[in-house]
């Protein structure tokens, strides 16, 4: 990964897939941007000889107007074979038209889509299509299976009930605003889709039924069945396949688009191509259904959305199907619009946040002893921003009462549960202890905060997390004690940072014990730091703050385990996997 000046993603370099975003960069054809919207981006995937790649252009409001395709360096080759163009949005930023080109015969490419969108206030109402041609092949299009002036209809909670050009006549939800059954019409007669849910909005099983079959897929944590078969196993980098047992790893775009799948001996299974607004223009033997933004795409019944837990999308028209649960917040916009109609630069936020929790003894001493989860209508204040307490990414240091001040590789001393912004939960062999707690300062235990920023090492400078203490406007930890580091008496430590350990994991003094790898510091596994610093190291969290909490009591955070293992939290509704520890 590299970035520019500003931080932001400038490229993605990899075997099997590269990506390059531009901002105020300027090649043929692009208009530069220096607010931070990607002004064109070109990639190359799998076994592809050739760059692929669009240029951008935006309204006023950041909003997307036309991405137009090309190939080759400066995307001058085989030019607008997939453009997608907004021609117009309403005040409220919904979308009143659209044209998409795609493949429409053997070495033939045309518009397959030319749509005027009608609306009820913010409620879709129909949509039509005079677009004369149909795709080739896998990719995406709008199906004009109506042609009547409601096509859409909607319940009181603002629900999409009905919709005619995808053969839906009826949508049952939930207590939660989910979908409980979807009832389609088929050739065969009607066609289902039932959803089961866990009390907290869990997705665990969904029976589709078409005609005679029924495909009943259960989710138990992070193993999916197919009628009652283990089909699959997921986790961060991709999943294993059942029965073979094989490893597929996920190669990802900076929007977590699953852009390649590859095997273990780096064989490509899988590429995919994406238009901005999510459909796949191109989707090469496509063997799992995670696509777009990693999200569950079904197609089964000619369904096509993507599933983002609380919520479906459909990439075809730009929009959700139920009102946004952080909608009041932002009262200005529709509440069925996609990432601001900028989805090259944003993708759907979470909306929930992780809050510390405690042990109180009987005299009001506090025992920090994990993280939760908090709804979305407890984590954020009426302009949008985080509440005072609340962070969207933390790390927790457990401590299994192995360190050695006498041992010089005390890497699994301790170990760094990471809360993810997305619901995920990582573990990391690390070390809380200094290379000489005699010599060096020792980080208490307590609640810190830190940020990216970088560690000045004794031999190389690099991206680390720096910490402080949490009303601290400058790098200072109060420590409760002396500092015997100094012979002046302070009592606090300035420069502790979250890095990596030495060679092979040494933890111990150097120099003769004058300078030790960690001298107060915090030390994470050699071998996992490039996938941990990763998680924070990135477009969407590089500026936010991180919760840090150092614990010498707890040999695995309490809250680990009290919500479901590897929990994946998707838009207000939880999913769950194991937990996993990388080393």
């Amino acid at each position: 990964y590299a970035y520019n000046v500003r931080s932001w993603t400038k490229s993605i370099t990899g075997t099997l897939f590269s990506q390059t975003l531009n901002y105020q960069e300027a090649i043929t054809g692009n208009t530069p941007c220096y607010n931070g919207n990607i002004s064109s981006m070109s990639w190359q995937s799998g076994v592809e000889t050739s760059q692929r790649g669009y240029r951008f252009t935006y309204d006023g409001l950041s909003r997307l107007k036309d991405a137009l395709y090309g190939e080759g360096a400066t995307l001058a080759a085989n030019t607008d074979r997939f453009n997608e163009q907004v021609t117009g949005y309403d005040k409220m930023g919904n979308i009143l038209g659209l044209k998409r080109y795609g493949q429409t015969a053997a070495g033939s490419y045309g518009m397959i889509d030319n749509l005027t969108l009608t609306y009820n206030g913010n409620r879709l109402q129909a949509v039509k299509d005079i677009a004369t041609s149909s795709v080739y092949g896998n990719g995406t299009e709008f199906k004009d299976n109506s042609n009547q002036t409601v096509e859409y209809a909607y319940d009181k909670n603002g629900n999409l009930i009905k919709d005619l050009n995808k053969n839906i006549s009826s949508i049952g939800y939930n207590c939660l605003n989910l979908p409980s059954q979807i009832t389609l019409a088929g050739s065969t007669g009607s066609n289902s889709i039932d959803y089961e849910y866990g009390a907290d909005g869990t997705k665990l099983r969904t029976v589709h039924k078409t005609g005679a079959t029924t495909l009943t897929t259960d989710y138990c944590g992070n193993a999916v069945y197919e009628n009652g078969v283990l089909k699959m196993l997921l986790n961060e980098a991709g999943y294993v396949s059942f029965p073979d047992r094989k490893f597929h790893f996920y190669l990802k775009d900076h929007q977590g688009n699953v852009r390649v799948v590859a095997d273990k001996d780096g064989n490509v299974e899988e590429t995919n191509a994406y238009y901005p607004f999510g459909g796949t223009f191109t989707s090469t033997n496509s063997v799992q259904p995670y696509k777009y933004n990693g999200k569950e795409l079904d197609t089964r019944n000619g369904l096509n959305w993507y599933d983002y837990g609380a919520r479906h999308y459909d990439a075809t028209i730009g929009r959700w199907h139920v009102v946004d649960p952080m909608s009041e917040k932002y009262y200005n916009s529709s509440l069925y619009m996609y990432c601001a109609n900028n989805p090259i630069k944003y993708i759907d936020l979470t909306g929930l946040a992780w809050r510390l929790t405690y042990d109180e003894d009987h005299d009001g001493k506090r025992k920090y002893n994990g993280y939760e989860w908090v709804s979305e209508e407890e984590s954020y204040n009426e302009d949008g921003s985080l509440k005072k307490g609340l962070y969207a990414q933390a790390i927790f240091f457990s401590d299994n009462g192995t360190f050695d001040s006498k041992k010089n590789y005390n890497i699994g001393s301790s170990t760094a549960t990471v809360y993810l912004a997305d619901g995920t939960t990582l573990e990391y062999d690390a070390s809380t202890n200094p290379s000489d707690p005699e010599v060096f300062a020792t980080v208490p235990e307590g609640i810190y905060e830190a940020n990216v920023g970088t560690h000045h090492g004794s031999k190389r400078n690099y991206t680390a997390l720096k910490m402080r203490d949490i009303r601290a406007k400058s790098q200072t930890l109060e420590l409760g004690m002396t500092n015997p580091a100094y012979q002046d008496g302070r009592t606090f430590a300035t420069g502790i940072d979250i890095h990596y350990a030495g060679y092979l994991n040494y933890t111990g003094t150097i120099n003769n014990g004058k300078n030790g790898v960690s001298q107060g510091c915090l030390l994470i596994d050699v071998n996992a730091w490039s996938n941990f610093i990763s998680n924070f190291d990135n477009n969407i969290q590089r500026s936010n703050s991180v919760s840090v909490t150092v614990s010498r009591t707890f040999s695995t955070p309490v809250n680990g385990n009290r919500l479901p293992a590897f929990n994946f939290i998707m838009n207000g509704s939880r999913s769950s996997f194991f937990n996993s520890k990388i080393r």
